[in-house]
């Protein structure tokens, strides 16, 4: 399993709730991958150690993984999965949904449109939303091949 860091709260971390995302399944009529619920449970708002990935011919890294809380502090909330989607349902199908971004504000994310179930892992290039579909790049055919991706990564640390 991927190892991560405290990085949204290095102190006392809101404990999670799943509702946002059960909600959102409800709506979208998806299914998150277990594998990713799990995931989340422990790890939202934190950074990988192995955080860098191949997309296209570069290179990008994940700042850190999204989170999914109800915030008493606003200076998180951009820092959500709800934040973020609304972001970008303006210029994408409401079937992508955003679960980690790079140092660089863009996003990755679930791509639901093709798959309600096991969603292929994409990445958004934030400065290029206005052209829609142009901005996504494919990463990964599932979850587990992103976090393999990332735990292949050596040369991190």
């Amino acid at each position: 399993m991927l190892k991560c860091e405290p990085y949204l709260w290095e102190e006392n971390k809101p404990t999670y709730n799943p509702d946002y995302l059960k909600e959102l399944e409800c709506e979208l009529q998806i299914k998150f991958p277990s594998e990713f619920l799990n995931f989340i449970e422990l790890h939202f708002g934190d950074k990988p150690f192995y955080s860098s990935f191949k997309v296209g011919k570069g290179q990008s890294s994940i700042a850190h993984f999204l989170h999914c809380q109800e915030l008493i502090d606003d200076n998180f909330d951009i820092y959500s999965i709800s934040e973020q989607k609304e972001e970008i349902d303006e210029f994408l199908s409401n079937k992508i949904v955003p679960i980690a971004i790079t140092f660089d504000s863009n996003l990755i994310a679930f791509d639901f449109r093709h798959k309600l179930t096991e969603p292929e892992v994409i990445f958004i290039i934030s400065s290029q939303l206005e052209d829609g579909d142009k901005a996504i790049r494919n990463i990964s055919v599932n979850f587990h091949e992103f976090l393999a991706i990332l735990e292949e990564n050596d040369d991190e640390l």
